[in-house]
């Protein structure tokens, strides 16, 4: 548990420390207010049980003198402060679970806003190699667990806790026999249940976090694939996936419901029957009944307020016990990239970012002697490739499926970075320093384009806030995407017409076009088309090659080329097999050649 203590200050910025120590003081003064309240019961009932005691005692003597009220309107009077006492104590408790739960809440919102930060600035090789389920259970699922089933019991144990030894205390300063006969009695059994569980209850939770991946990898992998579940009929696969792993989650949950309810109904009877046991003690061990009657009323209300104190305690280390491997996760993905290596993660400017500084490219890209292998790779997806890019040239990648064209683009992008060799933006080399500054020089089409459930502006302009779209650019950029006439004519809003959620609403050729907006958008000097027009019918094809074209005498363009025949007006064509540049030139030279490029057209 202290290791798990120290990972959770890791995980508390500096700000939210100093708030916690500040909870810690006011549950001590919470604790004080709780042994006052149990306290004032005390003089209270000795004054009802023995009016006498009131001259006989030095200080309810001074306080009746003070008072100036005869009997009756001075008991009355101990009545109403010990229920101001108590009104005291259980609002300064409401206050202190209110201030624990905006805590703990505080924690889950900057928590879950550090884990987005942290995934997006990995780089791309992170998740080609994970995938993005356990990205998106952590932060939309396992922080809040990590908020609910350990925050909040660890605040509550701080709670509760206090007031347990605050009002031990009292009860030890009262009669330190009975207090501690009672301590070992019900602190005693709630300790040997936690000991004797506490390795079960660490183990279900490693188990019900496995469970928990699989149960959110189904469901995203079901709903990922839904057109393709539907047509295949596969939807009994998808929910037999789901259901094993959620039976399991299920029973972990159980398991560790019973074990933190375990203890109590026990305890209850213990209390009941050690509260008879507690008056035939008090009334042996003193002189009258009306002299027990004080401390009796003390031991009641203390026990009324410890029982369910004791109960929470532990409930709570229950939990912590349980969801303890959540900390350990949290804080390995918190954790695993120093802050110093982060890239920068800067808000897009008021005018979409066209403002923003740009690496200087007048001259070439070029690959020189690069080499490139995904993990666990058995031979490089690039090897040793050079070639130049000449600015304000159109060129194309071909090749077969895996010959290592969509590698070559994604080292471009700077979506990974050379194991050997480099890759130079007018003779300086890309690295993680400039790559930010890089990447403004681009437009990125993929072959799948994702759009969000929002309106067609908004998802030309991608990641711009609707108050800063530009809308000069973005009607530009739709026209040179020929998709311009289609939103203004077709759709009933126009530009603020809903998409639909991954763009259901439009046919595949829109949602291309769409894409090809996009890239456009910012008015980029490098423009990619990862076979982004494979989704085109023929006259769209050819209209949107032709801005492509026209688009190649004031920018770079750079093809991966699913019909072959869109790369005829490449300035130069670069044929890929298995990560080697295997044939270059233009259109006409590569036929002649009689090689690669030739069976490729030949085959189609």
């Amino acid at each position: 548990m202290n290791s798990t203590l120290r990972q959770i200050n890791d995980l508390l910025n500096p700000k939210q420390r100093r708030h916690a120590l500040l909870l810690v003081g006011l549950m001590l003064v919470i604790g004080l207010l709780q042994m006052g309240a149990v306290t004032s019961i005390m003089p209270f009932m000795a004054v009802v049980a023995d009016p006498e005691l009131v001259e006989s005692n030095v200080y309810l003597a001074w306080f009746y003198e003070v008072a100036g009220l005869e009997w009756h309107g001075f008991v009355i009077l101990l009545g109403l402060l010990v229920l101001a006492a108590l009104v005291v104590t259980n609002a300064t408790s409401a206050l202190g679970i209110w201030l624990s739960s905006r805590f703990a809440w505080s924690v889950n919102s900057t928590l879950s806003e550090e884990l987005l930060v942290k995934y997006l600035s990995r780089p791309y090789l992170w998740f080609v190699e994970h995938g993005s389920a356990d990205a998106g259970k952590n932060i939309l699922i396992e922080v809040e667990r990590f908020t609910k089933h350990f925050m909040q019991p660890l605040v509550e144990l701080l709670v509760r806790g206090t007031t347990v030894i605050f009002l031990l205390l009292l009860v030890i300063v009262v009669d330190w026999k009975t207090a501690l006969i009672s301590s070992l009695l019900f602190g005693g059994t709630y300790a040997f249940v936690y000991l004797v569980l506490r390795s079960h209850l660490a183990q279900i939770g490693v188990k019900r976090g496995e469970a928990n991946k699989l149960r959110y990898k189904a469901v995203q992998e079901a709903f990922g694939a839904f057109k393709e579940t539907k047509t295949f009929q596969r939807e009994f696969f998808f929910v037999d996936q789901y259901n094993r792993p959620t039976r399991k989650f299920s029973d972990y949950m159980v398991r560790a419901i019973l074990i933190k309810g375990l203890p109590r109904y026990l305890l209850e009877l213990l209390a009941f029957g050690g509260l008879v046991v507690l008056v035939l003690y008090l009334v042996s061990t003193h002189e009258s009944l009306s002299s027990a009657i004080p401390v009796l009323s003390l031991y009641a209300f203390a026990g009324y307020r410890l029982m369910p104190a004791l109960q929470y305690c532990f409930a709570s280390l229950t939990t912590l016990r349980f969801h303890q491997s959540l900390v350990a996760d949290l804080h390995r993905d918190v954790h695993q990239i120093p802050a110093a290596e982060l890239p920068a993660l800067t808000p897009i400017s008021a005018g979409g970012g066209e403002s923003e500084e740009r690496m200087s490219f007048s001259k070439e890209i070029r690959f020189d002697s690069v080499t490139f292998s995904y993990p666990g790779g058995e031979r490089p997806a690039v090897a040793n490739v050079s070639f130049s890019i000449p600015c304000k040239s159109m060129v194309a990648f071909c090749g077969s499926t895996g010959s290592g064209k969509s590698t070559i683009v994604d080292l471009i992008l700077g979506l990974f970075y050379p194991q050997a060799g480099k890759i130079l933006i007018d003779g300086e080399a890309l690295t993680e320093e400039n790559i930010s500054v890089w990447r403004r020089n681009i437009g990125y089409v993929p072959q799948h384009i994702f759009l969000s459930d929002t309106t067609i502006a908004e998802n030309i302009a991608f990641g711009i806030p609707r108050s800063h779209i530009d809308r000069e650019a973005l009607i530009r950029s739709a026209k040179a995407a020929q998709i311009h006439e289609f939103v203004e004519n077709e759709l009933p809003d126009g530009y603020e017409t809903i998409s639909g959620e991954r763009g259901v609403r439009l046919s595949g050729g829109q949602r291309q076009r769409l894409g090809i907006a996009r890239a456009l958008y910012h008015d980029p000097d490098v423009l990619i088309f990862d076979e982004a027009t494979s989704a085109l019918d023929g006259r769209t094809e050819k209209l949107v090659m032709d801005a492509i074209n026209q688009a190649a005498s004031v920018k770079t363009v750079i093809l991966i080329a699913h019909r072959l025949k869109t790369v005829e007006a490449c300035d130069h064509i670069f044929v890929v097999e298995q990560g080697h540049v295997v044939e270059q030139g233009i259109y006409a030279q590569l036929l002649e050649m009689k090689g690669s490029f030739s069976l490729m057209i030949n085959s189609r």
